[in-house]
Parts: structure tokens; sequence; C-alpha cells
């Protein structure tokens, strides 16, 4: 018995790549460049601080040193110039109105005693959006990503899993620097949950079920189970309203689906400890809501008094250093109070970009091929990553946190590979002139043609003599 056309036919190298093989992956690695080597190191030592375990590489910069690294290969591979975005404009102006509001800042040294942190996200969204522009750059990236957030994603499940479910103060940790306390945890584990759902349901069909439904329930399920055990308010809210978005975005009105989405949430809710589900009742009134609304009334009166520039960059801790809560705990009004109404505009204005590109980019995907599905699911989970971040943001300080700008940065790789990979469009053709007559100059050809001409016949023969 002959097989079947699909089973005979061979499956292209890209077709492996997307269905998650091995040996293609391993392949594709093999052939990236250094500096995609470079920029996925510097995710795991600035995301999971590997130097702490390699107790060797503690005392080096080594975060630094990669994303120098990376820079240093970018130059010498002689990768061409992307196209300048709209968001280039407004990410280029907010960190120029950073050394502004640092300069003007009611204590420039506090500005620029952390000036490093500005400094490596310009130089990390320069460099995802100059290195992960090609398909399998891209892929690469995203799935080196994934694996980051999985370190810090499962640690958290087991530690709600050890602890029987059950609610603690300080919720669970992500460790490292910038994902220590659980609400800035649980706030990047909601982005997880969104752009990993969405990236992995773009390749059904191109693997088995089983194996998708185990890399939903080990990425996208642990990161879930992280964002319930972290005990925020902020990210349980974000990552509620993300699902419920997506799903009526996504999800065709049918019975099914309507009992698939009510059991979720009736099993979510359920897994929500009991001593959590209070905090929510008394959301408003206890201890840490007037604090935080207290906070927020300081911050809004400082930011009248300095419209412009504001305090400036990192300043808010000394200016406002008294109280339990030395947070402003809201990421707007953290711009707005550190770098003024400019500023704040600025922020929002890349935040809001992020739907205008990606809502682009769907619509330019459509002519990819086999990548189409995958391009349109990464722009979904970029949208659904950014609403997720943003309302977990107004709970808490994170606009110098690694969060938005990643996601801006990849926001405009995934642009930029799109537009890169287009097949480049023929040009129309037109209508040559015709042969032996010229639209230029008729008059001298036309006559030259007629004296070239051989004579006519008479059309009346002579008379015989």
């Amino acid at each position: 018995m002959s097989p079947s056309p699909s089973a005979a036919r061979p499956q292209s190298f890209d077709q492996r790549l997307l269905a998650l093989d091995v040996r293609a992956l391993l392949r594709a690695t093999r052939a990236a460049p250094w500096s995609l080597w470079f920029l996925c190191l510097y995710l795991m030592f600035e995301y999971n601080r590997l130097q702490q375990t390699l107790t060797f590489l503690e005392a080096l910069p080594v975060g630094q040193l990669t994303i120098l690294a990376c820079l240093g290969a970018t130059l010498l591979e002689g990768t061409k110039p992307r196209r300048i975005y709209a968001r280039d404009v407004f990410v280029g102006g907010f960190f120029r109105w950073v050394v502004v509001s640092g300069f003007l800042a009611l204590g420039p040294d506090l500005a620029w005693r952390e000036w490093t942190t500005v400094a490596s996200w310009v130089f990390m969204y320069y460099l995802v959006t100059r290195v992960v522009v090609t398909p399998h750059n891209l892929l690469l990236f995203w799935l080196a990503f994934f694996l980051v957030h999985l370190k810090m994603s499962q640690g958290g499940a087991r530690t709600f899993v050890a602890r029987g479910f059950t609610f603690a103060d300080w919720g669970v940790s992500g460790g490292g620097v910038w994902f220590s306390n659980s609400g800035e945890f649980a706030m990047e584990m909601a982005a997880t949950v969104g752009m990993s759902l969405c990236f992995l349901l773009a390749l059904r069909g191109r693997m088995s079920k089983r194996r998708l439904n185990f890399l939903i329930a080990l990425v996208t399920g642990t990161a879930l189970i992280s964002v319930i055990a972290s005990s925020s308010r902020g990210g349980q809210i974000a990552v509620a309203i993300m699902l419920v978005l997506l799903y009526l975005l996504t999800a065709k009105v049918r019975p099914r689906t309507i009992v698939i989405g009510v059991a979720t949430t009736v099993i979510g809710w359920n897994l929500v400890p009991a001593e959590q589900k209070a905090r929510f009742q008394t959301m408003g009134d206890d201890r840490t809501s007037t604090l935080r609304l207290f906070a927020w009334e300081e911050a809004w009166k400082t930011t009248l008094e300095h419209p412009v520039t504001g305090i400036g960059y990192n300043n808010w801790t000394d200016y406002f250093g008294y109280g339990e809560n030395r947070e402003i705990h809201n990421t707007v009004l953290e711009a707005t109070t550190e770098l003024g109404f400019p500023g704040a505009l600025f922020f929002l204005c890349a935040v809001g970009t992020t739907f205008v590109i990606n809502a682009r980019t769907r619509r330019r995907a459509r002519r990819h091929g086999e990548w189409a599905a995958v391009y349109r699911g990464m722009a979904i989970g970029l949208d659904m990553g950014m609403v997720g971040l943003f309302i977990a943001a107004q709970f808490m300080s994170v606009l110098f946190w690694p969060s938005f700008w990643m996601g801006f940065a990849l926001t405009v790789s995934l642009a930029e590979t799109v537009r890169r990979a287009e097949a480049p469009r023929a040009p129309r053709r037109r209508a040559g002139p015709v042969p032996g007559f010229s639209t230029a100059s008729p008059a001298p050809r036309l006559t030259a043609a007629v004296h070239r001409a051989p004579a006519l016949p008479s059309a009346v023969p002579p008379r015989p003599r």
C-alpha cells in the first residue's frame, strides 16, 4: 500500500523548526550569530542571576559584559540598519527626557547614581531590535525568553504546592534582583501567561496534542500558579482581565467554549486561598490600601508642584522619605512625579503603539505561509502581555523594571522580522516604446525613415512609346 501524500511529503526545515523538533532547534542554534548568543546569555544573567549560582562570576558585572559583547558582535557582523518605527521616537524621547530630568532634579546625585539601569535598557532595546530580526533568530529568542521565565515559574509553583496551596503573606519570589518581590514577580508571570499561551496555541497542528498540552501546562500553567501563589492582588487582577479579554477576542461563541470558560473560572477561583479572597473583600479599607492611597495623593500633589520635569529620576524615595510605604505603587504616577507630564506622555505613547504595531503586523503576517500563524500568535501574545503589565503596574512602581522595555523591544523586532521576510514585489512593467518610434524626438526619426524608404511604384503604368 502506498503511503499517503502527506506522509510521503518530506517536511522542510522551517516546518520541523516550528514543530519544535529538537534536532532542528539544535541546528538553528549552532547557526545562530554570536550576537544572539550573547543576548540570550544577557537574559539569563539579568533575569535569573546565574552569577549567584556560579560563584566565581559573582564579583564580575556579568550582565554589563554580556550586553557589551553583544554590541561588539553586532558591529562585527555588520547587520544592516532596520526601519525606524513610531515606537523608536517615543522610547528615544523618554530616555532623553530622563536625562533632562536628571540634570534638573532636586537631587542630581540620586539620579546619576542609578544611571546604569537606564543605560542598560537603552542598549537592550537597541540590540533586541537589531539582532532579533530574522524568523530563526526570533523563534530562538522567544524560546530562550520562555526558558528563563520557566526557571522562575516552576520555582513559584513548587513553593505553592509544597505549602499545600495555602496562603502566605510574603507570597512567592522569582529570585534575583528584579523579581524578588512577590508583586513584581506576579506582574511578570501575568505577562508570561498571555505571551506563552498565544504562542503555543499558534503551534497547533504542528505537533501532537499531548505534547502541546504538556508545553502549555509546563510554561503557561506554572506561570498561572505562580500568580495565584504570589498573594499579589494587582497581579491576580491583571491576569484575570487578560484571560477574559483573550477569551472574548479569540473564542467562538459555542456551548462548548462557554462551558470551558466557566469551568476554568471556577477551578481558578477555588485554587485561590481563602485568606487571599478575604483580601479582595477588604480592598480599599485595609492598611496596605490606605498606605497606597496616601502615597498616590502625595505623588499627585508633587506632580502638580513640578509638572514639567518632575522631581527627577530616582528622587522619590529620598523626597518622600518617611512612613512605612516609601514607594508610589503606581507606574504612571511614578512617571509623572519623577519625570513630569512629558515623561509620562512618552511612556504612555510607547505603551499605546504596542497595539498599533501589532495590529499592522497581524495584517502583514497573512502573506507568510508557514510562519503566518506563528507571527499572528506572537503579536496577540505581546498585546495580552502588555495588557497584563499595564494593569498590574497600576499597583506597583516598575517604570524602570525590564518588563516594559523588553515588551517594547519584542514588538519592534517582530514587526521588523515580518517586514524583512516579505517577498520583494516585482516592479510593474511599463509598456515599452514601439520599435522604430521614439516619443522623445519623433520628427527626426520619422524623417530619416522616410528618406531611407524605397520608392513606391506608380499607380498608373507609363504609356509605352
